[in-house]
């Protein structure tokens, strides 16, 4: 059509073409040629409507910068996520917060009677710290190693402040707590399975194995004992 031919379509944008493609994807074969109006496919149409626009310079780093707050979002999302699901699996085992603070401790213990014995909560266990008479002291440094089921001397147990005995008040039998001033030597006794105890908290009789444990320890003041690691 000689009209059509006058047509400038040296601008217009050619869309559907490929190096080794087919011709049928161009505009002008897109429809019959006498229906082809080059004012609806020229090129301001499709820069228009289809072409996006070339940024200015105060615009150009905009797409890179919402990248990059997208993907750091999705990353501390993604961080926020995985604490809470494989740090449950880290506390696993782990002491409860309430033993930790009580992982050392320092308990103002005052002024004991003779044969007095005052509980002190440390790591969740019972520790009895039991003023000793002097009968009792007497009777400890007398008693014979081979008479003993866990030979050990009352001087190696309790070094300092020796009047003062400080143990767990757990025995070493199946973990009961042993009353204090009972039992055949006086000292402690277990009455779940009849485990007897001097006052050194050497195991006498029964079939406890072992002695009451002492924990470490010091004395900071007369009558303030630090319990924990020294």
């Amino acid at each position: 059509d000689p009209e059509l031919a006058k047509v400038d379509t040296t601008q217009e944008v050619v869309l559907n073409t490929y190096p080794e493609g087919s011709r049928q994807g161009r505009i002008e074969n897109a429809m019959p040629l006498k229906e082809f109006e080059a004012s609806v496919w020229d090129e301001k149409f499709f820069r228009k409507n289809i072409l996006k626009p070339k940024l200015t310079a105060d615009k150009i780093d905009k797409p890179r910068v919402l990248d990059y707050a997208l993907n750091s979002f999705m990353l501390g999302f993604v961080i926020y996520i995985a604490r809470y699901t494989l740090l449950p699996l880290w506390y696993v085992g782990q002491p409860r917060m309430t033993m930790v603070a009580q992982m050392n401790i320092e308990a103002e213990i005052g002024t004991l009677d003779e044969k007095a014995c005052k509980t002190v909560v440390w790591r969740g266990k019972p520790i009895y710290v039991y003023n000793r008479s002097a009968r009792q002291m007497k009777e400890m440094n007398e008693v014979k190693m081979n008479e003993l089921k866990h030979p050990e001397t009352d001087e190696a147990r309790f070094p300092t402040k020796r009047e003062h005995a400080v143990v767990i008040a757990i025995c070493t039998h199946l973990g009961c707590i042993p009353i204090a001033n009972e039992g055949l030597w006086g000292g402690f006794f277990c009455p779940c399975h009849g485990s007897h105890y001097d006052a050194s908290g050497r195991i006498r009789q029964g079939p406890a194995p072992l002695n009451l444990e002492v924990p470490p320890y010091k004395w900071i003041t007369e009558d303030t004992v630090y319990l924990g690691k020294l």
